[in-house]
């Protein structure tokens, strides 16, 4: 027994080390220097999409021998580690900020969805110069460009182009709060904080409610989805084809792939009490109907 009880800590201890070892691994990564973060920046003004490249050059990624897990793994530390040094500035965008900031007032939101759908990162990040997130920096944008608006509308003036950012402005916020679960900074306390492609623990009792039988059209076509539950797991299956596992990346929302851009959501039917169905590939969405 007690041979059996030093195997067992043995062991444990061997797996806590491995363990640690690896976390060194993909976090001994050294800061990096000679204006990299400023280079980054500039990346992001020119709209480069060079900058997945030189992200995992200053992680330390190595391409040919690192998997997709480990290079997103370096990403996130160096990230997490350097989150204030990626800052930028430019004329119509002071104080400086973090690049993902940057990347919105540049009018280059696809940095900041391929930053989440690449690498994972956790971009409801607080700014340390002023204690706000992406979200909260959005919003400031928005109630900025609105007052300025109004005071233009009293003298007669009328600016298009200023109403059309607004707009783009609440489009980007919509999606980020929507689609990617981004926070202002007085939410991070009190609500859970999703990460895209990042599977939650979700109760049987849960997934038991979405399971039935959708009708779904597309143009002229029309197909038969099916949500089925086996062994605590919910599968989708479209037209008897092979059925495939989605997995909840919130309690009503799920994904098949990790970075995959399809989504399958669950919204409670208020008057039949039960769920619909939308299955969404990238920004297009389909509504279903529920057949039993």
């Amino acid at each position: 027994m007690k041979n059996l009880i030093t195997i067992c800590l043995l062991l444990t201890t061997a797996f806590t080390i491995n363990a640690q070892e690896k976390q060194k691994e993909v976090c001994d990564c050294p800061e990096p220097k000679g204006g990299k973060f400023i280079d980054f920046c500039i990346l992001v003004e020119n709209q480069d999409i060079n900058y997945k490249k030189k992200l995992m050059e200053m992680a330390c990624v190595d391409q040919k021998k690192d998997s997709p897990e480990t290079i997103k793994a370096k990403v996130n530390c160096m990230w997490e580690k350097y989150y204030d040094e990626f800052s930028c500035e430019g004329e119509a965008f002071t104080p400086p900020g973090n690049v993902l900031k940057y990347a919105i007032n540049q009018g280059y939101v696809y940095f900041v969805y391929g930053m989440v759908r690449e690498f994972g990162i956790n971009i409801s990040r607080v700014d340390s110069r002023n204690g706000k997130t992406l979200m909260d920096y959005i919003v400031d944008e928005i109630n900025i460009n609105e007052t300025y608006l109004n005071k233009m509308k009293v003298m007669g003036n009328s600016y298009p182009d200023i109403r059309k950012r607004i707009d783009e402005h609440w489009s980007i916020y919509n999606t980020l709060k929507n689609d990617y679960y981004v926070l202002h900074a007085n939410e991070l306390k009190y609500k859970p904080q999703y990460r895209r492609g990042v599977k939650l623990n979700v109760s049987k009792d849960i997934l038991q409610k979405y399971v039935g039988k959708y009708s779904l059209k597309m143009d002229t076509v029309e197909f038969t989805i099916y949500i089925t539950l086996e062994n605590d797991k919910l599968f989708f299956t479209e037209n008897n084809l092979k059925s495939k596992e989605i997995n909840p990346e919130t309690e009503t929302v799920f994904f098949d792939k990790p970075n995959s851009n399809t989504r399958y959501y669950f919204t409670l039917n208020e008057t039949t009490r039960k769920y619909d169905f939308t299955y969404a590939a990238g920004e297009i969405k389909y509504k279903t109907k529920r057949l039993e």
